[in-house]
C-alpha cells in the first residue's frame, strides 16, 4: 500500500511536469524596464523583427507577477515582488505558437538591447531548484547551472556531463560528491550507497530554514520511506 504522503508527493510530480509542458512553448524576457502596455508591445514586436520571427508567430505576452505599486506586504516583499526603480523590473512572458519560434528567440540573443535577456518560463519548483544551484555555483561547489526546455542542468566540472536535477535533495547530492545517485530526468530510487549523509541533510535544513519564500520552502526536505526519495508539492505560479 503506498502511504498518501508519497502518494501525493509523486502527484506532485506529474502536476508539474503538466505544469512545464504548458509553458513549452513560453520565453521570459528579462530587463525591459516597467512601463505601459503599449511600450511593452512595441518592445516585443520590435525583439521578434529582430530575430526574424514573424509577428503572427506570437500568440500572447504579459507582465509576469503583480505591478511594483500593487504590492505593500511584507509577504509580498518577502519574495522579493516589491520592485522599485533601483530594483529589476518584472518579466515579460511570451508565449508563442510553435516550438521554433521560441528556440530562434533564445538563437538571437545577441542581438537584443543590453541588459535583455532570455529564459526558459519555469514553474516555481524548478525556478527554486535553479535558484539554489546557481547558489552552489557561486560557491564554486558545482561548475555550471542552467535550464534547457524546461529542465535543471548542472556540471560538476567543466569537462562533466550535464546530471538532470529533479529536488534540491538530488542538487545537494551532487554538490556532495555524489553524481551517480543522479540519473535522467526523474529522482532515482537510491539505495543505501546514495542515503543522504549527515551533511545534506543538515544543508538541506538550513536551505528550508533560509527560504524566504513559504510556498516553496517545503520542496527542500522531501518525504521518504526505506529507499526513495520524493520531492515534494508546491503552489506553482502559472
Amino acid at each position: 500500500t503506498i502511504q498518501p504522503s508519497i502518494f501525493i508527493y509523486e502527484l506532485s510530480f506529474a502536476h508539474d511536469d503538466l505544469q512545464q509542458y504548458i509553458r513549452r512553448h513560453n520565453v521570459l524576457l528579462h530587463g525591459v524596464p516597467e512601463s505601459n502596455f503599449e511600450a511593452d508591445r512595441n518592445i516585443v514586436n520590435d525583439l521578434l523583427q529582430c530575430s526574424g520571427i514573424p509577428l503572427t508567430s506570437l500568440d500572447l505576452f504579459h507582465r509576469l507577477g503583480r505591478k511594483p505599486s500593487d504590492i505593500s506586504t511584507s509577504a509580498d516583499r518577502s519574495r522579493g515582488a516589491n520592485m522599485n526603480s533601483n530594483q529589476r523590473s518584472r518579466p515579460i512572458a511570451i508565449r508563442f505558437i510553435n516550438h521554433s519560434s521560441r528556440f530562434a528567440i533564445f538563437g538571437s540573443m545577441k542581438k537584443f538591447p543590453k541588459g535583455f535577456y532570455a529564459t526558459d518560463h519555469l514553474t516555481a519548483r524548478r525556478a527554486e531548484i535553479l535558484s539554489v544551484a546557481k547558489d552552489l555555483k557561486r560557491k564554486g561547489e558545482i561548475f555550471a547551472a542552467y535550464s534547457r526546455n524546461g529542465v535543471i542542468l548542472v556540471r560538476v566540472a567543466e569537462t562533466a556531463k550535464p546530471l538532470s536535477i529533479s529536488s534540491v535533495i538530488d542538487l545537494l547530492k551532487v554538490a556532495s560528491g555524489k553524481p551517480e545517485c543522479i540519473d535522467g530526468e526523474e529522482s532515482l530510487s537510491y539505495g543505501a550507497e546514495c542515503e543522504p549523509d549527515i551533511g545534506v541533510k543538515t544543508r538541506a535544513g538550513a536551505l528550508r530554514s533560509r527560504t524566504t519564500n513559504s510556498s516553496v520552502s517545503s520542496l527542500i526536505t522531501p518525504p521518504t520511506t526505506t529507499n526513495n526519495y520524493y520531492a515534494p508539492i508546491n503552489q506553482y505560479d502559472l
